[in-house]
């Protein structure tokens, strides 16, 4: 659901802007807060929060009262969720058929869904939302550029993003057996999730049983605890060893990129490299040379 059509659906849909309250949001906030997450009510109140600064300054409305956005108070936001997908599983003595080396190999691997191995690899490729998957259509795809057009995101703008060779090679695959004039995938978001936790549950059991079968001890957190949102994560963790970060918000959707500052951790000594590596560094060394033959 994009953000305006969030607001629409509120009780201030019916009010005049000069007659809105802080108390009148205060109660959509706390309304919102039950099953959304606090990054959602921010997104959503900064956009409402954005009209009253253009209508006021832009517009010259100078008539509408101050901003009640700003008398709210937002709910903290917790990134503590950094679940990623566990690779280079190992059970000594099994084959590569019963014991896949990752745990989305296992999920595949379990689920009876026709849709959802594609849908994952998807995901896990191009950090796309749920929602943005489900709505994928054939004319939204460029196999000959390499690109997809998502044309409504969760913040109500639209963007194009690059396939992968596995995300194109996966699509065509795909499409080779499905051809679908309409939505690639006709299953609903939270469908999605269910599948997903189904074939997680099993999965689960699978790696237990073949643990026990030659004789190892299980890890306990291989295939617990992951969801389905978790490979948005795991995507944009890969790709911010590629992009910059204004590279990969055009990517992810992201409209404040200090959401993604916690995908960076570079490495000093690559900094350092990358600098000498550059323009600067280059046009930085000739002087030094020049310098150098000088004293000779």
């Amino acid at each position: 659901m994009s953000i305006a059509r969030a607001w629409k659906r509120t009780a201030i849909i019916n009010k005049q802007i000069i007659s809105i309250r802080s108390s009148d949001l205060i109660k959509i906030r706390d309304l919102w807060s039950i099953s959304l997450k606090p990054a959602t009510i921010i997104r959503r109140f900064a956009f409402l929060s954005n009209i009253y600064s253009v209508a006021k300054y832009e517009w010259q409305l100078y008539y509408i009262p101050d901003n009640p956005v700003k008398l709210v108070k937002k709910p903290k936001v917790k990134n503590d969720r950094n679940r990623r997908i566990i690779q280079n599983i190992t059970i000594l003595g099994s084959n590569p058929i019963e014991s896949p080396k990752n745990e989305l190999d296992w999920i595949i691997k379990r689920t009876k869904s026709k849709v959802l191995p594609t849908i994952i690899c998807i995901a896990v490729e191009t950090a796309m939302r749920r929602s943005e998957i489900i709505n994928i259509r054939r004319e939204h795809i460029n196999f000959e550029d390499g690109t997809l057009f998502i044309p409504d995101s969760k913040n109500g703008d639209s963007r194009t993003i690059p396939l992968s060779p596995i995300a194109k090679y996966t699509l065509i695959n795909y499409l080779s057996k499905n051809n679908s004039k309409n939505k690639l995938f006709n299953i609903s978001t939270s469908a999605v999730s269910k599948s997903f936790h189904r074939a997680l549950l099993l999965a689960r059991e699978d790696y237990i049983k073949t643990c026990e079968k030659y004789h190892q001890e299980e890890n306990k957190v291989i295939l617990t605890d992951l969801r389905f949102h978790d490979l948005r994560h795991e995507a944009t963790s890969r790709l911010a060893s590629v992009y910059s970060m204004h590279e990969l918000a055009r990517i992810t959707g992201h409209k404040d990129t200090r959401m993604l500052l916690r995908y960076y951790h570079p490495d000093v000594i690559q900094l350092g490299q990358k600098l000498a590596q550059s323009q600067l560094g280059q046009l930085q060394f000739n002087v030094i040379n020049q310098m150098l033959l000088q004293l000779l």
